[in-house]
């Protein structure tokens, strides 16, 4: 659920253009929407991408640590990619970054504090 609100406030304001600044607002595949909602609850859970680390890097950094959910955000990661530098994207990745954007969120939940 926690996943879901984040997907939608990203898309929300990027809508609005409160996320790109000034103009026009760049438009986004339904994964990369999916993925930047992931990366806005990892940054609230204390885990922000550094700007100097790739979205791979920063995947395989989370395994290292054993951060809860990271094996799904590596998958995620991989479709983000596929979408964002011209692969071809099988049809059903959008259900399954979805699926797997909820997966990492149950886990997250699911760590002790």
């Amino acid at each position: 659920a926690a996943i879901g609100l984040a997907v939608w406030r990203w898309r929300r304001r990027r809508a609005q253009g409160g996320a790109g600044g000034a103009g026009r607002a760049r438009v986004r595949s339904q994964l990369a929407t999916t993925y930047g909602g992931v990366m806005a609850v990892l940054a609230r859970r204390g885990h922000p991408r550094p700007p100097a680390r790739t979205p791979r890097e920063f995947a395989g950094d989370l395994t290292a640590a054993g951060v809860p959910g990271a094996a799904e955000l590596t998958e995620l990661t991989e479709l983000y990619y596929r979408a964002e530098w011209g692969e071809v994207v099988p049809a059903e990745a959008p259900a399954r970054a979805t699926a797997l954007a909820r997966a990492i969120g149950d886990a997250l939940a699911r760590r002790p504090s």
